[in-house]
């Protein structure tokens, strides 16, 4: 099994999530690989460049390649996958996403997406989420707009772990192992 792993943005986002990653690698074997890219983008919040890397990264993967995102990397991905941006990747899985759609409470800009994003999400792919209820960075209730907006992607809501999903990224692993039987 092969994983893309897209970081959260911001100054250091791509070294403060390399945390994340080797906690939510721990849930699985040896025959899993990690890719993990530096999206320059999403550390300056700047869509263009970000845009520009995830062009190449989702058609990019392998068939079969798991793509998990975070934070804004997870809005990213999700813009650019309804966006028409192929993959041949099976399952998207977000990890506290932003409700970026332009009906948010986040306001407009280049990271917000149609509100009517989830008619051009493709339909082979899986969509998993995940958020927790003490996230002080994005607030859960982002979540249950997804869940309005996507009523096939699968979201997953923990009592506790905050953003960067602490003490929750073995069942997290255990999930997306499962998605792959």
């Amino acid at each position: 099994m092969r994983i893309l792993f897209i970081h959260g943005g911001g100054d250091g986002a791509h070294a403060f999530d390399r945390g994340l990653l080797a906690r939510l690698s721990e849930g699985f074997g040896d025959d899993v690989a990690f890719d993990y890219p530096h999206v320059v983008g999403l550390e300056r919040i700047e869509w263009n460049t970000t845009h520009a890397d995830l062009e190449k990264l989702l058609p990019g993967a392998a068939e079969g390649t798991i793509i998990v995102a975070h934070s804004i990397g997870a809005a990213a991905v999700l813009k650019s996958l309804s966006s028409g941006t192929p993959t041949r990747a099976t399952a998207v899985v977000l990890l506290a996403a932003p409700y970026k759609a332009d009906d948010s409470h986040w306001g407009r800009d280049d990271f917000s997406f149609p509100s009517d994003f989830a008619k051009n999400v493709p339909s082979a792919l899986d969509v998993t989420m995940y958020h927790c209820s003490d996230d002080a960075v994005i607030p859960v209730g982002d979540a249950k707009e997804y869940g309005k907006k996507m009523p096939r992607a699968n979201i997953t809501i923990f009592r506790t772990g905050g953003h960067q999903f602490d003490g929750r990224t073995d069942a997290v692993a255990r999930d997306i192992r499962n998605v792959t039987r």
